[in-house]
């Protein structure tokens, strides 16, 4: 089986319940938020093994959970672009 990387805009608990649930399956994780990979350690450890810390560009992976705020969601689309 091949393990698709997920990764995660959003970095709350939302995010590192299925971040953690998709990593002990086996799929690589990328886990970003808004305010950098050096803000991320202490969600990473919680995530465990299979999980990193990237940025927002970084995180675009085969699937991507957005777990923002409903009204981040435009400057998300802005920062991301196409």
């Amino acid at each position: 089986m091949e393990f698709k990387t997920i990764g995660t805009i959003g970095a709350g608990a939302p995010a590192r319940a299925v971040a953690a649930h998709a990593a002990r399956a086996g799929h690589p994780v990328l886990v970003s938020n808004s305010r950098g990979p050096s803000t991320l350690g202490d969600a990473v450890a919680a995530i465990g093994p299979g999980a990193s810390a990237t940025t927002f560009e970084e995180a675009v992976a085969d699937l991507v959970l957005l777990t923002v705020p409903f009204g981040a969601v435009p400057a998300v689309g802005r920062r991301l672009g196409d």
